[in-house]
């Protein structure tokens, strides 16, 4: 917003103001428009022109960038304010002090200030430029930029862009920023020996896994002892943050020294002066990893879509305690009661760590086969079922880390394992009982309907003297066999019962899921072949795709 330059005038503003709109038209729809050179006085008339003879409620968001949010102080604060210093990529919007004129108008006229951080307008330039081939400057980007703010659920979103008043060398160094931000170039460093061969080797790691460098410094003059070793600096291009963790990765073990990433990036404000600096991680793992690390935080996405998170948090919580009191016990041990020692201390024990739990860290995905053969070959532990990772509820290991902190006792822990236990149970029953009504009462049905027109397709053609076709009655009689059987084999299944509710859970984790499992894949199967007039249920076209 160029909240600086107006004026009002017989209640009019002129000048030009640089604003957002948030507009919602009449059918549901709506849309975030930039609004440039166009007075608030005049936004009904032109909403006058996106639906003549029908009322068009107006929402202004104004937008500005965080690092000159003047106008944003000053509403908060009840008057203008003028900022110390304004720092942001978007000049055409660096103003300290918003204009007095302007600033009632906007109390009165704006419904919502956003800020907006350079990596955001820098990743908003990348995105107008690469998928529409535009060129906008950078205080013009602020809306795009806003969107990723604001909820439009599946609202139409219409962002009018003006102003592209960059030079080449701005743009070159916006485009540079915004693949460094998506992995797309990096540059990493590592140490080799000194001996033939050796960036022949890196090279070549690289060429295999379709990375492409761009840039090559082999410094030999790093030590003074070349024989210790030499620096080789790369810069190269990757496809993204997928990439640019498996080409890093890939070298770590293929070089057996530790890579250093060499790109712009920000330090962790951890709040402790005498800590390390600490790098922010700027990949984004949220849809590769159940416990993913992103910048600044950890985040836990591992919850199942019933679960409370009130267990997973006391875990949480009583683990980060453990930890911290583990810390907090070593360095006091490592200092020995000398300040001076603390930051050597502090290096000291996340190296110990780093080199104890390392073996934790897993940067590919989380959820694929490879991990759980990767987890295995590191020796750790993995429980692929709830039965089996409820049994670990009652450990020593847990019953201690909880008894220790006065959080659960151990009577507490069986407790609440019986009744999540049984709960599993309760839960497993439930779908199995649905899963043989289902199949006994509308899908079994169904196939039988459509076997039936089959025969009597079947019957008509050797009335002619014509021999029919029977491979897809073959395949649906061979399937409906197949299913009745399985229907009859969960119920027996059902019918069986454990008085140890361990046992009773692990005879519904490997008895009876697998053959709703079985069932399932036969009514899967069914649907695709059963015509839809005959398919009581929503297939899977329909639910994708309505007609």
């Amino acid at each position: 917003m160029e909240f600086g330059v107006g004026a009002i005038v017989d209640g009019k503003v002129t000048g030009i103001t640089k604003f957002g709109a948030f507009v919602s038209l009449p059918d549901g729809k709506s849309g975030l428009v930039h609004i440039s050179e166009i007075a608030y006085s005049y936004v009904n008339e032109v909403s006058d022109h996106l639906r003549e003879g029908q009322e068009v409620k107006v929402k202004v968001i104004g937008v500005e960038p965080s690092g000159a949010a003047s106008m944003k102080a000053s509403v908060e604060a009840g008057h203008v304010v003028t900022l110390d210093r304004v720092t942001t990529i978007a000049d055409g919007v660096a103003v300290k002090t918003p204009g007095d004129q302007v600033f009632p108008y906007i109390q009165r006229n704006v419904d919502e200030l956003l800020t907006i951080d350079d990596d955001e307008l820098v990743d908003a330039f990348l995105d107008v430029m690469e998928k529409h081939k535009m060129v906008v400057e950078n205080a013009g980007l602020l809306t795009i930029a806003a969107l990723k703010h604001l909820d439009c659920g599946d609202c139409n979103v219409v962002s009018v862009l003006s102003g592209g008043n960059m030079d080449v060398i701005t743009i070159s160094s916006l485009v540079q920023h915004g693949l460094i931000n998506r992995g797309r170039i990096f540059t990493f460093s590592v140490q080799l020996p000194d001996r033939p061969g050796e960036l022949l080797r890196i090279a070549g790691l690289v060429a295999g896994l379709n990375g492409n460098i761009i840039k090559l410094d082999h410094n030999q003059f790093v030590n003074i002892n070349r024989q210790a070793g030499v620096e080789l600096k790369v810069t190269m291009e990757a496809f993204g943050l997928s990439h640019k963790a498996e080409i890093l990765d890939a070298l770590r073990q293929a070089a057996g020294e530790e890579i250093g990433e060499d790109h712009q990036s920000h330090s962790l404000n951890i709040g402790v002066s005498t800590s390390p600096e600490l790098m922010a991680d700027d990949s984004d793992r949220n849809r590769t990893s159940p416990f993913a690390f992103t910048g600044n935080r950890f985040e836990f996405r591992a919850l199942g879509s019933g679960m409370p998170a009130s267990a997973s948090q006391t875990a949480l919580n009583t683990m980060m305690a453990d930890s911290l009191d583990y810390a907090a016990t070593r360095l006091e041990k490592l200092c020995g009661g000398d300040p001076e020692k603390l930051h050597v201390a502090v290096t000291a024990l996340i190296q110990e760590i780093m080199e104890e739990h390392s073996a934790v860290i897993f940067n590919g995905d989380g959820y694929s086969e490879i991990w759980h053969q990767e987890a295995e070959r590191r020796g750790l532990p993995n429980y692929r079922t709830t039965p089996e990772a409820l049994l670990v509820y009652t450990s020593p290991e847990v019953i201690d880390l909880y008894g220790r902190y006065k959080v659960l006792s151990r009577q507490e822990l069986k407790a609440r394992q019986e009744i999540y236990i049984e709960q599993y149970c309760k839960s497993i029953r439930a779908e199995a009982n649905l899963a043989a009504r289902m199949g006994r009462t509308i899908i079994y049905p169904a196939g039988l309907r459509f076997q039936q027109e089959l025969l009597r397709a079947c019957l008509d053609m050797r009335a002619l003297n014509r021999e029919p076709d029977t491979v897809l009655l073959d395949d649906v009689d061979a399937t409906l066999r197949s299913l009745r059987e399985a229907l009859e084999h969960l119920e027996r299944l059902m019918d069986t019962h454990y008085d140890d509710l361990v046992l009773e859970a692990h005879h519904y984790c490997t008895a009876i899921i697998p053959t709703m499992n079985m069932i399932r894949s036969l009514a899967d199967h069914l649907e695709t072949v059963v015509p839809e007039d005959l398919w009581p249920l929503p297939s899977y076209q329909e639910m994708l795709f309505v007609k």
